[in-house]
């Protein structure tokens, strides 16, 4: 931990990554992958693995499109509002970002 109680480093297997922050306090990257954040602290970037993806925002703060590596995959808010999800024309969601009601989309794979 730093001294802003942020973890710092963790080791998995023998492998030591170290995280980096930025100045609001959002997770710029972990040793395999950089984020980038909106004014709003809203993830609008994640790269790493070879992939790299984007995300938008609709007006009320609830991601309304993400873009991996030039492929614009669709992605469907439901009428409820509660959660999205990408189906890149099939009946099943392909990926749920972790969601929490009334914050947002947090960090995931890209």
């Amino acid at each position: 931990m730093n001294n802003l109680n942020q973890v710092a480093s963790e080791t998995r297997g023998g492998t030591t990554r170290t995280n980096s922050w930025n100045p609001n306090g959002n997770l710029a990257g972990d040793g395999d992958r950089t984020y980038s954040w909106t004014f709003g602290n809203r993830m609008s970037g994640a790269t790493g693995g070879g992939q790299t993806a984007s995300y938008t925002y609709d007006s009320e703060d609830r991601r309304a499109a993400k873009t991996v590596n030039g492929d614009d995959p669709d992605l469907v808010v439901r009428q409820r509002g509660d959660r999205p999800d990408e189906r890149g024309g099939h009946p099943h969601p392909l990926y749920h970002p972790r969601w929490q009601r009334g914050h947002g989309c947090t960090a995931g794979d890209p």
